[in-house]
């Protein structure tokens, strides 16, 4: 990572991940309830894809291919 006069400095980063701003103001009460819902999803168990929102269902593909990421560099 680099320093980008332009742009500024990184101030979080993580693996793969940077940003040039604080990570809190990304933080919505609409991905706190996609979170919410993916650990439930976690828990629980499948739930019916084809009855959920597209959005939440994104949301926890996305979620489960992070985590799965997280896991195989936790291993390396």
């Amino acid at each position: 990572m680099q320093f980008d006069p332009v742009q500024g400095p990184v101030v979080w980063a993580r693996g793969r991940v940077s940003v040039r701003q604080c990570p809190n103001s990304y933080v919505t009460a609409e991905s706190t309830a996609l979170l919410e819902e993916f650990y439930a999803w976690k828990l629980f168990g499948a739930m019916d894809y084809y009855k959920l929102p597209a959005r939440l269902v994104e949301a926890i593909f996305l979620l489960e291919n992070e985590l799965k990421m997280e896991q195989r560099d936790a291993e390396q």
